[in-house]
């Protein structure tokens, strides 16, 4: 195995990891609406 294959094979197995930790998130329902994080922003931050 050559350097490049194994930097892609790992960066796939990174990839996997993310979406499976979004998906766990998911279900335990670890998530936040995206207009009400940034609704609570704009009115912090007044952007």
């Amino acid at each position: 195995m050559d350097i490049e294959y194994y930097e892609k094979t790992l960066g796939k197995i990174y990839e996997a990891k993310l979406v499976n930790e979004g998906l766990a998130d998911l279900e335990n329902g670890k998530v936040h609406d995206g207009e009400e994080v940034k609704a609570r922003i704009t009115k912090k931050y007044g952007i």
